[in-house]
């Protein structure tokens, strides 16, 4: 629950309570408990009315997606009062969750991400948040389904018209987390023109070549183990190896528990990012897994990665 200020005034046997704040939403137990992750906004309601700050759902045409396409938005308190323009993040989210997942979901961070503006520990910006399915944000082999082509011209194309973003790379980010952290790293490489900062929670880097003899998501996404030309051309190891110098002004931050199943894969690309002459931010959690606990700290701490970026 939000600690407001208050005054009570006891005038002719009626109270009065006045309150220095118009937020007196409580929170559950469960946001409670995950708010411990990061205790220094542990139990906080923004100061600004939820209607200004709360994530909004779009379905938009997608020619990418031969249909329409779901996305979450947030914009920070005051855009609808001002005529500021705002940087923007574009951020992918893991296997099995959805584009309500970051920003409206458990991890909140609509509510953070207000509470850390509110603080003065981010600048303002604008977050949007993709449906990508279970594709790992990649243009199938078969063109059956395009969603990189999703992210990079659908939704890019539709925030940029409909919202007052700063362009240009300097204003752009791609994150994501699990999955969709291999998606952030494999986007950001086949684009540097258009991101400028990568950051990857837990990517989910997969072999940097298709298992021999097995049908998996990966065959299915990136077409048949006997020609891996399309699977190098969206696999991060390979999209360095061959265009290290075309990458080296991309800024990457990963970030990784080590209790989680994917550190040691992870641990590994950073080194590889690294010895490629590239340069990389790395933060270890310290016996953090792969959970919504050490995706809100990791979002949150990302948060303040990405704005430092964008001040620069």
């Amino acid at each position: 629950m939000k600690l407001i200020r208050s005054l009570t005034i006891i005038l002719g046997g009626v109270t009065l309570l006045f309150c220095a704040s118009c937020s007196c939403e409580t929170l559950t137990a469960d946001q409670l408990r995950i708010d411990a992750a990061t205790p220094e906004y542990k139990g906080m309601m923004p100061a600004a009315p939820a209607e200004e700050w709360k994530m909004k759902e779009f379905e938009i045409e997608s020619k990418s997606l031969r249909g329409k396409g779901k996305i979450s938005v947030y914009v920070p308190p005051g855009y609808n009062r001002s005529k500021k323009k705002y940087p923007v993040v574009y951020y992918l989210h893991g296997m099995g969750d959805h584009n309500r997942t970051w920003l409206g979901g458990e991890q909140e961070m609509d509510r953070m991400a207000t509470l850390m503006a509110e603080k003065g520990d981010i600048i303002p910006m604008i977050l949007v948040a993709p449906d990508g399915g279970r594709g790992f944000w990649s243009n199938y082999y078969d063109y059956s389904v395009l969603y990189e082509d999703w992210v990079v011209k659908d939704v890019r194309s539709y925030i940029e018209k409909k919202y007052r973003v700063l362009k240009g790379k300097k204003n752009t980010v791609i994150a994501g987390v699990s999955m969709g952290g291999f998606g952030a790293l494999k986007i950001a490489l086949r684009h540097p023109d258009i991101f400028g900062f990568v950051c990857a929670i837990s990517p989910a880097i997969p072999p940097s070549e298709l298992p021999s003899g097995q049908v998996t998501v990966f065959t299915q996404i990136y077409g048949p183990q006997a020609d891996p030309s399309y699977y190098r051309q969206n696999h991060p190891f390979w999209l360095i190896k061959g265009n290290n110098n075309k990458v080296k002004n991309i800024k990457f931050a990963v970030k990784c528990g080590t209790a989680d199943g994917l550190y040691p894969s992870v641990t590994d690309f950073v080194y590889f990012i690294r010895a490629s002459g590239i340069q990389c931010d790395w933060r270890t959690y310290e016996g953090m897994k792969h959970d919504v606990y050490y995706f809100r700290r990791a979002s949150v701490d990302s948060l303040k990665d990405i704005s430092k970026f964008f001040k620069k």
